[in-house]
């Protein structure tokens, strides 16, 4: 696991230790939150944090259209296919998918929480950012919230000022 291997490494100090993650990078992070008490500050961009049911809509969505086409796309999919065939859909199984989903264990979360998105995302709805932030909120986690109106899913063309709004949150809380 990437947490217990950087702890290793001799230039970093385990004490401080932050994460950062984009798109399904951002549903690691989240996960990541509300299991363990050993990073210190998180960021997410573009991230995929909806409730597993939404999620599940919107990726039926993308492999319908035919967007996914890459190797790891096509890995995900089978994997989620699996997923639904053993423990079948949150419709039908909702204590399974209720008690997977990281959206249920944010008062777990004990760390300040960045979440930066694009108003123009195309690729993941900035709904899930949006509602994850109020979530965060209203469980009275510290929460730093970026939107960039005509950004897409890289923040572009904010990437830059996204990308330094991320340094300046990760200096506050690890410095």
């Amino acid at each position: 696991n990437a947490l217990s291997t950087i702890k290793k490494y001799p230039d970093a100090d385990p004490q401080r230790i932050a994460i950062v993650g984009h798109s399904m990078g951002g549903n690691i992070t989240l996960h990541e939150l509300v299991i363990t008490k050993e990073i210190k500050a998180a960021v997410i961009l573009s991230g995929v944090v909806g409730v597993y049911s939404d999620i599940l809509t919107w990726f039926d969505n993308r492999t319908a259209t035919g967007v996914l086409t890459t190797q790891n796309d096509q890995h995900a999919a089978r994997g989620l296919k699996q997923l639904i065939q053993e423990n079948s859909t949150p419709e039908k199984n909702p204590l399974f998918w209720q008690s997977i989903d990281p959206i249920n264990f944010l008062s777990d979360v004990s760390i300040p929480v960045q979440i930066q998105v694009g108003g123009k995302d195309q690729v993941v709805p900035p709904d899930f950012s949006i509602a994850l932030k109020e979530k965060l909120q209203h469980a009275g986690k510290t929460v730093d919230f970026h939107e960039y109106p005509y950004a897409d899913h890289n923040l572009s063309p904010d990437t830059t000022v996204a990308l330094n709004q991320a340094i300046i949150f990760l200096n506050t809380y690890l410095k």
